[in-house]
């Protein structure tokens, strides 16, 4: 089999259509039955089409990213290879003990053929001609790699499942580290009864879904990288980014040598146990230093068969690589005016607030200039890590002269209407004042307008709030999860969020909410 490149997220089922050869081909039967049919017709039976899925790894940790085959990170799926090769069985409905095979069907290697049009079949190997059918009571067995040899208990499926994984030609081999040793190790196995064809009813299918019997390990290597802003980006890091380290060779993990995918990454399938597990291992970086690392134990009840688990290593030695790295949304603004990469392990100064947009938005009509009295050009806009509650207003039904659009980015311009005109007030422009650990070359907090506070919840859980998470200040937490912005409404009304529903609606000014400031840089 192959891994074949993705996109980032794929499916949970590779769904590759598999045919076995008809019956007119091989010289079997050419009328479908009109009564049902018995094994004591064997050799009479409906010809079968075979369909084959394979279940995705699937993370042992809890809100981890499920996954295909192998951990959607690395955007690989698989596909069947001309030549790959699984082994069936045709069993009478798991009659233990009756071991006798179907039409000669048992460990029937059946080998994969892909046509140009990336479509494929399964058959029998050269020479070899044996037919499968469909009977009322039969059952089939199938397991990849096929392995000659291979035996099976006429038991119930588990069973099955259990005698397959512990077989010793079928475990995972100690050296993984090319493709072909890597998915050869990986057992899965399919059990099926043969079933009306839901797209045509003179036809019988049988559909295999396969399932792992194994469990995978992957190592992620990483190292520091300084970052550089890209030429005139108009502001300077602060701290290097983690980074996949892809100088990371002859990756052990758990005593087996793992595949290397080239991102960084390694791969290893390991047979499950009965005792908790512990990732370890080792891996060569550059100048061949070697690596070691343990990782936290696993419990055998949570890491089984079709289980993944990531084991991430972080080299943090002085860096010796550099990155041109653009600015991103998620990024951290810190107190010395520089940026710290949303990738950075730790901080060298303050984390005040985190990017969220890049650029100067096009419905951002204000003249920015900066705590010094600097005309300043807008690189991105940040959301500020804490927040306060206070009225919007308390002088009496004004109209201040703020835009009332629910789409712009005219924080900064509401703000400086408000701040010269409701000086002396008791309101929220009170708590903005006190907001003095902007840096001087920032344009210094602001209120935010209803269409950046919009623009923010549509970003938070993708992004902004992962960055919370890492430097603290998570938003709608407060009394009751509402949010100001700068945006009037009418002379007695603005617009506020809600953060819980994401909705906006006019609020009368008077009213209590949270407030959290924005600034431009």
């Amino acid at each position: 089999m192959t891994f074949k490149n993705k996109h980032s997220f794929i499916s949970g089922f590779l769904g590759a259509a598999l045919l076995i050869a008809s019956s007119c081909a091989l010289g079997g039967c050419t009328e479908i039955a009109d009564e049902p049919q018995g094994i004591d017709d064997a050799g009479n039976g409906t010809p079968l089409t075979i369909r084959a899925t394979a279940s995705g790894f699937v993370s042992c940790v809890q809100g981890d990213t499920p996954a295909t085959r192998t951990p959607t990170e690395n955007g690989y799926t698989t596909e069947f290879n001309d030549g790959d090769a699984i082994g069936i069985f045709a069993l009478k409905e798991y009659a233990t003990p009756d071991v006798t095979p179907v039409d000669g069907v048992y460990n029937l290697k059946l080998v994969y053929t892909k046509a140009a049009d990336g479509s494929g079949s399964w058959a029998p190997a050269s020479g070899d001609t044996h037919v499968l059918y469909s009977y009322d009571d039969l059952v089939y067995v199938a397991y990849y790699p096929y392995r000659e040899g291979i035996t099976i208990k006429q038991d119930i499926e588990t069973e099955i499942f259990k005698d397959l994984a512990a077989n010793a030609k079928l475990q995972p081999a100690a050296d993984q580290s090319t493709l072909a040793a890597y998915t050869g190790s990986d057992l899965m196995a399919a059990f099926a009864r043969p079933a009306t064809d839901p797209t045509d009813a003179n036809k019988k299918v049988l559909t295999l879904a396969f399932e792992h019997l194994h469990a995978l390990l992957v190592l992620k290597t990483n190292k520091l990288f300084n970052c550089t802003p890209p030429a005139g980006a108009g502001f300077e890091y602060s701290d290097p980014m983690l980074g996949a380290d892809a100088t990371a060779k002859d990756a052990v993990i758990n005593g087996i040598k793992a595949l290397p995918m080239g991102d960084g990454t390694f791969r290893a399938i390991v047979k499950t146990a009965s005792a908790d597990i512990v990732p370890t291992g080792n891996y060569k970086t550059t100048g061949d230093k070697t690596v070691l690392y343990t990782g936290a134990s696993l419990a055998a009840a949570t890491f089984t068969a079709g289980k993944y688990y990531t084991q991430q290593v972080n080299m943090l030695e002085s860096p010796d690589e550099s990155v041109i790295r653009p600015l991103q949304e998620g990024d951290f603004f810190c107190s010395n005016g520089k940026i710290s990469p949303y990738e950075a392990n730790s901080f060298s100064s303050p984390v005040i607030g985190v990017v969220f947009y890049v650029g100067r938005h096009p419905e951002d009509n204000g003249v920015y200039v900066d705590k010094n009295g600097n005309p300043m050009e807008v690189h991105g806009y940040v959301i500020n890590r804490s927040e306060g509650t206070d009225q919007w207003h308390n002088g009496g039904g004004t109209d201040f002269g703020t835009y009332k659009s629910t789409t712009d980015f005219n924080g900064y311009f509401n703000t400086d209407k408000l701040q010269a005109i409701s000086a002396g007030y008791n309101d929220m422009m009170t708590y903005v004042r006190k907001q003095t650990n902007s840096p001087q070359t920032t344009s210094g907090w602001f209120l935010p307008s209803i269409g950046q506070l919009i623009y923010i919840k549509k970003k938070y859980a993708e992004v902004i709030s992962k960055s919370f998470d890492k430097c603290g200040g998570a938003m709608g937490r407060g009394w009751q999860h509402h949010y100001w912005s700068s945006t009037e409404a009418t002379a007695a009304n603005s617009y506020n969020i809600n953060w819980d529903s994401g909705t906006y609606s006019q609020k009368n000014k008077s009213s209590g909410s949270m407030v959290r400031t924005a600034l431009a840089f």
